[in-house]
């Protein structure tokens, strides 16, 4: 239904992965594994509402094989929370997308570590996989061990408020690893990824809320500013209210920040159960 309803700006990437219109399709890369995924099994061919009914199906039936909470059917702000999320998954991987693809890798992740072996295998076979991915399929993927590292040793400093403590650390940690990434290379992470796609972006239908650093990439400060700009611009997406005539904006930035305020409540908790059990 929604490739009925939603305006066509909505598709720019399902389209993209259907057509292949620069015949990018191959085994390696997000964009060129999806073109030949959905080439080959034929679902580029059908129509979308067609590829929602075989995609979502997958999806609920991997979640329902991960764990549906006993008290999932109450009203809780965890519980709605979490069908808000099911209702924009309903909305945005009911179509060809690259996130079915990293849903499903992610959820391999979830049943690695809900598995029955010893934790530190299961960490292991995890980073292995975190490591695989990136190569594979998206680069970011491969940062992801490394901040998990720096956070969990990180926790271990006794500090008043671990969570903030540890957010701090790991965007202070993100920003080194970018530097370091700039004197190797020449260029700064988000200058070369972020910032260089975005500005191409800027201006298109489809890119309105794209997320630009308010000074240039191009020095260490601006690199570092452009890092904590980036981490709050998604993370507490406030300035996105400038967009008050879009309610699927606004609706968006609500739902984020009640996920934010949830998760971080939640890592706060586990990290006061950590300093329990230490003591």
């Amino acid at each position: 239904m929604t490739s009925k309803v939603l305006p066509e700006k909505y598709f720019f990437d399902a389209n993209l992965i259907t057509q292949d219109p620069y015949n990018q399709k191959g085994l390696m890369g997000s964009y060129s594994f999806c073109m030949w995924l959905y080439d080959i099994t034929g679902l580029n061919r059908l129509d979308y509402s067609i590829v929602a009914l075989i995609q979502l199906p997958i999806i609920f039936l991997v979640l329902w094989s991960i764990g549906v909470p006993d008290r999932f059917n109450r009203i809780y702000l965890s519980n709605a929370v979490i069908w808000v999320t099911l209702l924009l998954c309903s909305v945005y991987i009911a179509m060809p997308s690259k996130e079915f693809v990293n849903f499903l890798y992610i959820a391999l992740l979830v049943k690695v570590l809900l598995g029955r072996s010893a934790f530190w295998p299961k960490i292991v076979v995890v980073f292995l996989l975190l490591f695989w991915f990136g190569v594979w399929y998206r680069p970011y993927y491969l940062l992801v061990p490394f901040f998990a590292a720096v956070l969990y040793f990180g926790s271990f400093i006794k500090l008043k408020n671990t969570g903030i403590n540890n957010v701090i650390f790991g965007l202070f940690f993100a920003c080194l690893l970018s530097l370091s990434f700039g004197v190797v290379k020449g260029e700064y992470l988000t200058e070369g990824t972020r910032e260089r796609l975005n500005k191409d972006r800027k201006g298109r239908e489809d890119s309105q809320t794209i997320i630009l650093s308010p000074v240039k990439t191009d020095n260490v400060i601006g690199e570092s500013v452009s890092i904590f700009y980036g981490f709050v611009s998604v993370n507490f997406p406030v300035n996105g209210f400038r967009f008050y005539n879009k309610p699927q904006v606004i609706a968006f930035i609500l739902w984020q920040l009640v996920l934010l305020s949830y998760l971080f409540f939640q890592y706060n908790r586990c990290m006061k159960k950590q300093e329990a059990v230490q003591a």
